[in-house]
């Protein structure tokens, strides 16, 4: 038999069944006490990394509410402008929620002339010289 005192016995590999009842007990007891051992270590990691949790979350939080409050305050800066100022931006008054979030995309005004050179008209065999 085992020794249920060491607690590196192998549960899994004993026969509980073929066990007399008091020893039956005593394996269940040492089960039940590993468990509780385990559930204590495991509860004790937990608040140890608890705190760092939500100081973490509450940090990204507040970024990210002072983060909207600047994108609003932008964005109220550009609406006060008139129409002929946003446009000597590239910025059209629809665009301004997209430009104040970094979502914009260049605006048409803004692009240069196209770089895809134009398309030859001779056939194949006299193509025109890149």
């Amino acid at each position: 038999m085992h020794d249920l005192s060491d607690s590196n016995v192998d549960f899994t590999a004993l026969d509980y069944r073929a066990l007399p009842p008091e020893q039956k007990d005593a394996v269940r007891r040492q089960i039940l006490r590993d468990a509780r051992q385990a559930r204590s270590h495991l509860f004790a990691a937990l608040m140890r990394a608890l705190p760092g949790t939500l100081i973490g979350i509450a940090a990204r939080s507040w970024q990210r509410l002072a983060a909207y409050h600047r994108r609003r305050k932008a964005a109220k800066a550009l609406h006060a402008l008139d129409d002929r100022l946003l446009r000597d931006m590239g910025i059209g008054r629809s665009e301004i929620w997209s430009v104040t979030r970094g979502r914009a995309y260049p605006s048409r005004r803004l692009r240069g002339p196209e770089t895809r050179q134009p398309r030859c008209p001779l056939p194949a065999p006299h193509r025109c010289a890149a």
